[in-house]
Parts: C-alpha cells; sequence; structure tokens
C-alpha cells in the first residue's frame, strides 16, 4: 500500500489503489488507531471546487 510521506509527525497517512467500491480516501494511522479521510468532504471543507 502506498504511503504518503511528506507529512512529518507521529501520523502515517496511506492509501490503497485497489478501494474501488468507495469515494477517493486516505487513512490515517498512528500507532494502532486507523481512520479515513473521505477526499471529497475535505476539498468541500477546504474550498476546492472541481
Amino acid at each position: 500500500m502506498p504511503t504518503i510521506r511528506e507529512i512529518s509527525g507521529p501520523y502515517r497517512l496511506f492509501f490503497f489503489s485497489f478501494d474501488c467500491s468507495e469515494p477517493k480516501h486516505v487513512h490515517v494511522q498512528r500507532e494502532r488507531k486507523v481512520c479515513k479521510y473521505w477526499m471529497e468532504a475535505w476539498n468541500e471543507h477546504c474550498g476546492v471546487n472541481r
């Protein structure tokens, strides 16, 4: 699974290239805890229009 390495700190950001059944999202991990952030919701929150 690809990892996004540009982020400093205790968090690991990664994605799966085969998560086809879900909207685009990024997994965020710290120690044994993992959550997902969906890119569409993030774009709306940041004011990005596509």
